[in-house]
């Protein structure tokens, strides 16, 4: 997606052949975010709220309704593509259903929600915070009782992770699940990416790049035969492939 909101995609059709198409056209600009699944595609710009589209007829549709909700800067399809998770700059945490585009709160922090991420079983959700900190909170209640919906489960605190490494913390990529949901990535120091134990919120390992280097952005992938990689890019774009261990150990 670019600054202009126009959302594209590449296809290789060879080496060193790709291809370019336009997708959709959001008709704002300077947009916050993206989400895409599947056959959805959702655009959510500060002022004028979160567009969606749906896939049929091969050609992507918009919906007839928006979802009117300012000061959103992260979103994220969950549950199957059924509901958008989104994050705002004041602390608001809420989903939303596809297509009715119905709003239902989750939670609500004191510091912007700057990203979100639901594990694959659409029960528990990570959101980081712009005040250091990420927590694990219930996306869907175990029981028929609504009132579990966004009650904290574990906290990752970068402070304290600050005191243990004696540095300064940044936390650019947010906080996403990794190792079967295992472990949760969330911050770096010194270089230094940190992998927490979801369950007792410790740093469990840390995966070096050196000193003086600033990670920007980090994707993990859990294999069917439990294959668990993480691939890390710096300021300077040098990517990174790790081997996570196994955090339950």
């Amino acid at each position: 997606m670019g600054a202009n909101g126009v959302v594209s995609k590449w296809t290789m059709l060879g080496k060193k052949r790709w291809e370019w198409a336009k997708l959709v056209d959001s008709g704002d600009g300077d947009p916050s975010c993206l989400a895409c699944y599947r056959d959805k595609l959702a655009v959510a710009n500060p002022r004028k709220g979160i567009k969606i589209w749906v896939y049929e007829d091969d050609r992507w549709r918009a919906l007839d309704r928006n979802v009117p909700r300012k000061d959103v800067v992260t979103i994220k399809f969950v549950n199957d593509g059924h509901d958008l998770l989104c994050g705002s700059s004041d602390g608001t945490v809420f989903r939303c259903t596809i297509p009715k585009c119905r709003v239902q709160p989750v939670t609500t922090f004191k510091t912007k929600a700057f990203h979100v991420e639901a594990d694959p079983s659409n029960r528990f959700a990570l959101i980081a915070q712009a005040c250091g900190r990420a927590d694990l909170i219930e996306l869907t209640s175990p029981t028929s009782d609504e009132r579990d919906v966004g009650r904290i489960i574990q906290e990752y605190p970068l402070r304290d992770a600050e005191q243990r490494y004696s540095g300064r913390a940044s936390h650019a990529f947010g906080a996403l699940f990794a190792s079967n949901c295992e472990a949760v990535i969330f911050g770096s120091i010194g270089g230094r990416v940190l992998v927490w134990d979801r369950k007792k919120g410790r740093i469990k390992y840390e995966m070096d790049h050196g000193t003086d280097v600033l990670i920007q952005a980090v994707a993990n992938f859990d294999g069917k035969n439990g294959e668990r990689y993480l691939v890390s890019c710096t300021r300077h774009g040098k990517l990174s492939w790790w081997a996570l261990p196994d955090v339950s150990c």
